[in-house]
């Protein structure tokens, strides 16, 4: 269960900041998320990210992990992407 943070230290409104997420996949359907999910690197890359991944779990066939690493500070993540009102 993840742990919220309502009050962090001061040293913690800096730096790298690792996200984590777990995904269950339908078997029939692994290729498919696959070629997805490596889609977004790019897209990560372009909203800050300086690490991506996606793991697939060695205990459980259909689950797979990923993970996010960017900088952080005071609040917001260091790139700011500018977009086109619509």
């Amino acid at each position: 269960m993840p742990v919220v943070v309502k009050e962090a230290a001061t040293d913690l409104h800096r730096g790298p900041v690792l996200a984590a997420v777990e995904y269950t996949v339908i078997p029939e359907r692994e290729a498919e998320f696959v070629e997805a999910i490596h889609q977004y690197a790019r897209i990560r890359r372009r909203d800050g990210a300086y690490r991506w991944g996606i793991y697939r779990d060695t205990e459980v066939a259909n689950r797979y992990s990923g993970d996010i690493s960017r900088e952080f500070v005071g609040g917001t993540s260091a790139t700011t992407r500018a977009t086109h009102p619509s």
